[in-house]
């Protein structure tokens, strides 16, 4: 209960203790709405009303009207002040508080005012309890003479100031009285923290004469966040009004508070790679923290944000909610290792004013160990042979990391030429600019180039391993000695012969001589006679003087030996040959061909013989036989078989002329006075033929096909070959020449002559293929030929077409004539016996069979709508099977299919004698046009019924269209009445259909009638997102004088995962949204003023079909939880312009060729729907993705349903569950294959897939509703 005013107590500092004790209740009372009545106090307007209060310029505190409504003295007349807002003439008799006992304030004996003791017996004014009102009151009397203290204002309101701040406000005080007013007292009384409120009182007591005044100043500086009431308190001598109180009401402006962590970003000394650190800017406070701007000022590429809006400004902020944050990542992804540093300044601005603009430093140094060797070759190719050689190469680490060394192997060509010396540790680290020495020892082991590698794995990723070639050439000495052996020949006795050998160095490197001697020297016979030289360079020569005396005869060998440093020839030996001899007659050489006896041709071997050779000289013989050619044809390459031979033999490999010359040699190695020599011409040889294969066998083949064997015919001879005849005998078989085959080849030329077989007759079949030519010696070649005839049957061949309907106007429910009797068979006197009709493909659902499937003009009901291939195969009458399957297809599309509605047709009760008009709704559900061709009352209908608004058949009824046919209900008397409607179409299934009508009538005094009708939209044309506006104003009550008085509207029937309800409920005309495409059933009730519900329940059935040709519906099960719909055009992306999804297609989407898609409703806050519509699709493939964005704080999962309506038909629903793990994934749902003018749907499965979409504010300032949502 609110207290209207209480009494003030005189007593000083008792009064203060009171007063500070009550004032506590008092601002608790205010803050439960006490003092919401009273003209700007706490304690409410102290007369009792209910502050119901209806004036235009508001209510005094005796409940009249504010004739003048004022804020300051200087705002009313002449003569008045400004009393409790409204102008006042001073020292009215009202205290006003309606005390009702027309006493004033400031008398310490007076009560609260209301008449009635506290309830504690005790009467006030006692001292032990007081209501205390000390709210400064204008019109309390005053004698003449006293003091008068007046304030200029009641109610000091601070207003809303921010947290710590400081605000300032003043009261004056003026005496209007003739005596002078002694302030002697001005204090504050707290209900809460003292500290937030302050007087700047002037010394006190402060005396004002007649008409002065003074100012009060009192600061407010708040420190908590919680609302005060107070009060400041003015203690006078005036004896009518001691305490003047003026209230004084505060609100908090809590600031913004921002923290921004980390405060620099370091990344320190890092290798090249991806880094990223959070910054998070946190709202410490409890009001919003707008960010706008979150900029990089970056002085390098390298350093760049992620997941930071960069579409926010002042006017478009980014919002974080009270004791939220926002965080992002600052990336750092060095690529050049230099060692600088790479810095760049985060900025970001919010509206925390003691936080501004904040710089974040951001700053990494990228390095990488970088190996280097010097020299990258090592380069041994002065070293020689046979020495051996030491060279180094120096690694440094030129990066600013740590370079660490795992391994050091050398490879080389095999020869183990190469080593490290001595081989270093590894692994091992070199820091920055250190260095290592790696050397590598070199001993050729053979002339020539040769390469090593040293390779160097390292932590370098950019070079490893580090290669460091080790690269020789040594030059090979190569020394040339000649004449070898050295033969001093046949020396007579006693005579002394001096022979030399000439060596030289033949290669680039130095030839060392290093050691030389005569070995093998019998008696001494051979003699060195000079010193040779011990190096020879390139080209350079030295002469090795032997000196031959033997005094015996015979033949003596001896051995120069000579030692160098040649790596192929390390030791040269030269033999030494001479023979002592007595002096004897030379020999004679003789030469004989044996053979060939005639004319010798190219390629013949020509048998030689020396064996006519002699020697003169008794008891010698010819030992040794020397053959050599002395001429040949150009080109020639043949050599002597066997040229130390006395019969050995040549090959002519050339036509021309040839010189073959004959030594000998006795037994004492004397040769042959003259050579020997013969001459011959080797001629060109005449043609030559060869044919192969000897035979042709062309085995078993069917009678009447043809089968090829190839002769081979070659020249092997060395002149043109002309055939003058191919001859076949006997001619005119089943054996011939296929082709015309070449008649003249060159030498080495082949005719290749094709022979054909083709048996008429079973059995076996020969014939002799001759070729005449001018081969001399084979003129005529023959070749047998042979083969056998067999019968072969060969398959027929399937045809099948379709006769009737005519293809493309095939509909469900027609026969189909099929005729495959063009089929036919090739083989002479063979025929089709045999139809195997198939259907090979038909739509889903399709049992229907050829008939007979054996005929050759069988039929084929089409009992479904689609596409259908029918096959066929045929046998002959040796039930061979047709090679080929013969095929049809064609597309029936659904005839007219009607459905009509409701049925029964029930009419709710009427008053007899009145009329009451029902809509029955017929559908075309099928694949053409339907036509209701008549409408009628079936005989034994009641007269009661009639359809004088029906339209006139024909009525032409288009796909998925729907035709209104008003049925009326007249009854004119009282009783139940029933009917029958009939409606006949050209639904081949469904000619007629009978709706049975029936309602009643009733006489006066009954119960009301529900009545339902929907104003709009028509729902022949009701599709997702209309809102229906339902109409029960057409209820009504029979009684005379009653009413209807409450509507009960019921969703009876409704689409799964529609949340629809009514809007309104309760009244004649609601609206209801239809939220997604399916069918609902609204139904209505009536009450009347008695509470007597109708006899009927009225209902309309809604059934809402989406009017594009791809409509895709997304509902779920969860509140606060956003799921999005999108849809890829054919070739897009998501998340770009290639799909229509809430960023940018709510007003819908450009496509181009792929249509314009628009998204209905983005809704973010659970349930659904979302709705994606496309009337104009291209040929391809859409898909369809479900994407999980926001949870909104639900841990549970959530369970998302997908529907697609093709052509406003469903097509295809699936459902999957969403787990609280896979936020910011999506579901590829399924794919919407378009393509001549209707879709094929196909699932995609259950896949949650990855896509880290959604995880940051999608808007500033936080989600929102969407307008469209419902």
């Amino acid at each position: 209960m609110c207290i209207g005013s209480v009494a003030v107590d005189q007593g000083g500092d008792a009064m203060k203790t009171t007063f500070k004790g009550l004032l506590t209740v008092l601002a608790l009372l205010v803050a439960a709405g006490c003092g919401s009545g009273s003209a700007g106090s706490f304690l409410g307007d102290g007369d009792g009303d209910a502050d119901g209060c209806l004036c235009p310029n508001g209510c005094a505190e005796d409940g009249s009207c504010i004739e003048t409504p004022c804020t300051l003295d200087s705002d009313c007349p002449a003569g008045q002040v400004c009393e409790q807002g409204q102008c006042n003439t001073p020292g009215a008799p009202t205290d006003g508080d309606a005390d009702g006992d027309g006493t004033t304030d400031g008398d310490g004996t007076i009560t609260d005012g209301d008449g009635t003791p506290d309830g504690d017996g005790v009467a006030d004014g006692d001292g032990s309890e007081y209501e205390y009102d000390i709210e400064f009151e204008t019109d309390i009397p005053h004698e003449e003479g006293d003091p008068w203290i007046t304030v200029d204002t009641r109610r000091l309101d601070f207003g809303a100031v921010p947290l710590h701040s400081s605000r300032t406000k003043s009261v004056k005080v003026t005496n209007i009285g003739a005596g002078d007013l002694e302030i002697d007292d001005i204090y504050i009384y707290f209900d809460q923290t003292p500290e937030e409120l302050a007087v700047n009182n002037p010394a006190l007591p402060v005396v004002l004469v007649k008409d002065g005044s003074m100012t009060i100043e009192v600061e407010f500086v708040p420190t908590d966040l919680q609302p005060d009431f107070n009060m400041l308190v003015i203690h006078s001598n005036d004896p009518a009004e001691p305490n003047v109180g003026v209230e004084i009401v505060t609100d908090i402006k809590e600031t913004v508070a921002a923290t921004i962590e980390p405060a620099s970003i370091e990344f320190g000394v890092v290798r090249l790679g991806n880094y990223s650190q959070t910054v998070t800017i946190a709202n410490d406070s409890g009001v919003e923290l707008a960010v706008s701007g979150i900029l990089l000022d970056a002085q390098s590429p390298e350093i760049g944000l992620d997941g930071a809006p960069g579409d926010i400004d002042a006017t478009n902020p980014l919002i974080i909610e009270r004791r939220e944050s926002f965080s992002f990542d600052v990336w750092y992804r060095p690529t050049v290792a230099d060692g600088i540093e790479d810095t760049a300044g985060l900025r970001i601005e919010t509206n925390d004013e003691n936080l501004g603009t904040v710089i974040v430093p951001v700053s990494g140094t990228p390095c990488e160990p970088e190996i280097e060797a010097a020299p990258t070759v090592i380069d041994f190719t002065d070293v020689e042979f046979g020495s051996q050689a030491t060279r180094c190469t120096t690694i440094t680490n030129l990066g600013c990391w740590d370079l660490d060394i795992a391994s050091l192997t050398l490879t080389d060509d095999g020869d183990g030429a190469y080593a490290l010396d001595p081989a270093p540790t590894a692994p091992t680290t070199l820091g920055g600019e250190e260095s290592l020495e790696v050397c590598a020892v070199f001993t050729p082991q053979s002339t020539g180039d040769g390469t090593g590698l040293i390779a160097v794995e390292s932590s370098d990723a950019n070079e490893s391993p580090l290669e460091i070639l080790l690269a020789s050439t040594v030059l090979p000495s190569d020394i040339d000695c000649a004449p070898i052996p050295l033969d001093f020949g046949r020396v007579p006795l006693s005579t002394e012969k001096i022979l030399s050998v000439v060596c030289k160095n033949l290669s680039p490197g130095q030839l060392q001589i290093t050691r030389y001697s005569i070995d093998r020297n019998p008696d001494g016979r051979y003699t060195l006679l000079n010193m040779p030289a011990a190096v020879l360079e390139y080209n350079e020569s030295t002469t090795f003087d032997v000196r031959y005396y033997s005094d015996v005869e015979g033949l003596d060998e001896g051995n120069l030996f000579i030692q160098t440093n040649d790596p192929d020839e390390l030791k040269v030996d030269v033999p030494l040959v001479a023979e002592c001899y007595n002096p004897n007659h030379c020999p004679t050489a003789s030469i004989a061909i044996t053979a060939p006896t005639g004319a010798i041709y190219r390629g013949d071997t020509v048998h030689l013989d020396g064996t006519g050779s002699s020697d003169p000289d008794a008891g010698d013989s010819i030992d040794r036989y020397i053959w050599t050619v002395q001429a040949r044809p150009s080109g020639s390459t043949s050599q002597i078989v066997n040229p130390n031979d006395p019969q050995p033999t040549f090959v002519a490999d050339k036509a021309g002329d040839y010189t073959i010359k004959l030594q000998v040699k006795d037994t004492v190695g004397e040769f042959s006075c003259e050579a020997a020599t013969i001459s011959f011409t080797a001629q060109v040889p005449p043609p030559d033929i060869e044919c192969m294969p000897a035979a042709i066998d062309f085995g078993s083949v069917a009678l009447n096909t043809a089968k090829i064997e190839t002769l081979a015919c070659r020249n092997v001879g060395g002149t043109d070959l002309t055939v003058s005849q191919y001859e076949l005998t006997p001619s005119g078989g089943p054996f011939s020449i296929y082709g015309s085959p070449a008649t003249v080849l060159a030498a080495g030329q082949t005719a290749y002559i094709n022979l054909r077989y083709r048996p008429t007759t079973e059995g076996s079949d020969s014939a002799l293929f001759r070729v005449h030519s001018n081969d001399p010696d084979e003129p005529i070649v023959e070749t047998p030929l042979s083969g056998g005839g067999y019968f072969q049957n060969e398959c027929p061949t399937a045809s099948a077409r379709v006769v009737s309907p005519p293809l493309g106007n095939i509909k469900q429910f027609d026969t189909v004539q099929l005729d495959g009797s063009a089929s036919y068979d090739l083989d002479a006197g063979d025929q089709i016996t045999h139809y195997i009709w198939a259907v090979q493909s038909a739509p889903a659902g399709s049992t229907s069979q050829v008939t007979p499937a054996d005929a050759a003009l069988p039929s084929f009901y089409v009992d479904k709508p689609g596409t259908y291939v029918i096959q066929l195969q045929v046998k002959d009458k040796f039930n061979a099977l047709s090679c080929n399957t013969a095929t049809v297809s064609f597309t029936a599309v659904a005839p007219a299919d009607i459905e009509c509605g409701p049925s029964p047709l029930v009419f709710a009760p009427i008053l007899a004698g009145s009329s009451r008009t029902e809509n029955v709704l017929c559908r075309n559900v099928g694949g053409l046009p339907l036509t209701i061709g008549g409408l009628s009352l079936l005989g034994g209908s009641d007269p009661s019924f009639n359809l004088g608004g029906a339209p006139t058949p024909p009525i032409t009824v288009g796909l998925f269209a729907t035709a209104i046919i008003p049925v009326a209900y007249a009854p004119a008397a009282p009783g139940s009445h029933a009917g029958t409607l009939r409606i006949a179409s050209d639904d081949p299934d469904e000619a007629t259909i009978d709706i049975p009508l029936s309602g009643s009538a009733f006489p006066p005094n009954n119960c009301p009638i529900a009545d339902l009708t929907v104003t709009s939209p028509n729902l022949a044309y009701l599709k997702p997102l209309d809102t229906v506006q339902l109409d029960g104003t057409g209820s009504y009550d029979p009684d005379a004088g009653d009413s209807i008085s409450t509507y009960i509207w019921t969703v009876t029937q409704r689409p799964g995962g529609s949340t629809s309800q009514i809007n309104a409920q309760g009244q004649a005309r609601p609206t209801f949204w239809v939220d997604l495409a399916g069918t609902y059933t609204i139904t209505l009730q009536v009450k009347d003023r008695a509470g007597l519900i109708s006899c009927n329940t009225d209902s309309v059935v809604l059934e809402a079909i989406p009017r594009e040709k791809i409509h895709v519906q997304l509902v779920w099960n969860t509140d606060e939880t956003d799921i999005d719909l999108h849809l890829v055009r054919p070739g897009g992306q998501l998340w770009s312009s290639g799909a229509c999804y809430f960023s940018n297609c709510t007003n819908g989407l450009d496509w181009g060729q792929y249509g314009e898609p628009s998204l209905d409703i983005d809704k973010r806050y659970g349930y659904g729907p979302e709705n994606i519509n496309l009337d104009d699709p291209s040929n391809g493939a859409y898909t369809v993705y479900a994407h999980y964005w926001d949870n909104h704080g639900v841990t549970g999962p959530t369970v998302a349903t997908v529907r697609i309506y093709i052509w406003g038909q469903l097509r295809g629903e699936w459902q999957n569950t969403f787990a609280y793990a896979d936020l910011h994934k999506r579901w590829p749902v399924a794919t919407i294959v378009w393509s001549a003018d209707d879709a094929t749907v196909n699932f995609l499965g259950y896949t949650i897939e990855s896509d880290g979409h959604g995880d940051r504010r999608r808007i500033a300032g936080g989600p929102t509703k969407p307008p469209l949502e419902k």
